[in-house]
């Protein structure tokens, strides 16, 4: 026990975060009695994890770094030195919600919205190889030779200079059978739903939207029965299919660079 407690021991770290407020705006405005209009901006933020590789801090080591040595001998890189970084700022987005509904006599909204994501501060790994007077410059700093580590790479992140952006629109219905009149009460238990989205990114100077697989059409629709101590929902799903990166590459005789991707779900 006092050997597992060694080996997992925990040290406090000292530090704080600031940052601007995330905060949002929601206006609602009855058209009519059955229309209503809707628009909301907010800033959003996504704090990064306190440790991951190289994008934070463990155990309390600020401007930490990590020697990992690869194990196979004729490897290039013969290892990869990460260097932690706690002083990045969280990604961040402004966001523009709209959306137009109509409320119908016998329980149903059909609904029209649009989107809009303005992001930055993308976190993005940089890379110094060995023979370089950066990696020297780097290496010094953290009392390391750099003689000692020809074939090496230092790795780190900062807060790139890359922008994205996401927006699309929604359209979706909901009714129930309240309507039937043979159906009596019971048809507000039974309650059909449908929707469908598109929407579009794009990004500069970045590729972390890119490697985050979304779908760029989604649809769902099904059907509800619900009563005070009984519920049953019946939904389905489609999506299109999403590019999920580049996965190998290869060269042709005449030096053309082909990538192979893949997509989800994946098929031929």
């Amino acid at each position: 026990l006092e050997g597992a407690k060694l080996q997992r021991r925990t040290t406090p770290v000292q530090g704080k975060s600031e940052g601007d407020p995330n905060y949002s705006i929601n206006l609602s405005y009855d058209v009519t009695k059955k229309l209503v209009a809707k628009v909301a901006y907010s800033v959003a933020s996504g704090r990064i994890k306190i440790e991951d590789q190289t994008r934070g801090l463990i155990s309390g080591n600020q401007n930490d770094f990590a020697i990992n040595e690869n194990e196979d001998l004729f490897a290039i890189p013969r290892g990869t030195i990460k260097v932690a970084n706690p002083n990045l700022l969280p990604e961040s987005s402004k966001n523009w919600d709209f959306e137009l509904a109509y409320y119908t006599d016998f329980g149903g909204k059909f609904s029209a919205s649009y989107y809009l994501k303005n992001i930055e501060n993308f976190t993005q790994t940089f890379i110094t190889p060995s023979g370089t007077p950066e990696f020297n410059e780097i290496a010094n700093s953290l009392g390391l030779d750099p003689a000692d580590y020809v074939d090496w790479e230092i790795t780190t992140t900062e807060n790139g200079i890359g922008t994205g952006k996401v927006w699309g629109y929604e359209l979706s219905a909901a009714q129930d059978l309240r309507f039937v009149s043979f159906l009596g009460d019971l048809g507000r238990n039974i309650r059909f739903f449908a929707s469908y989205s598109h929407s579009k990114r794009e990004e500069t100077n970045t590729d972390r939207i890119s490697s985050r697989p979304a779908a760029s059409d989604l649809a769902s629709g099904g059907v509800t029965f619900s009563t005070r101590r009984f519920s049953l929902n019946i939904k389905g799903t489609w999506r299109d299919y999403v590019f999920n990166g580049d996965k190998a590459t290869f060269r042709l005789p005449d030096d053309t660079t082909v990538g192979i991707g893949e997509f989800v779900p994946s098929a031929l």
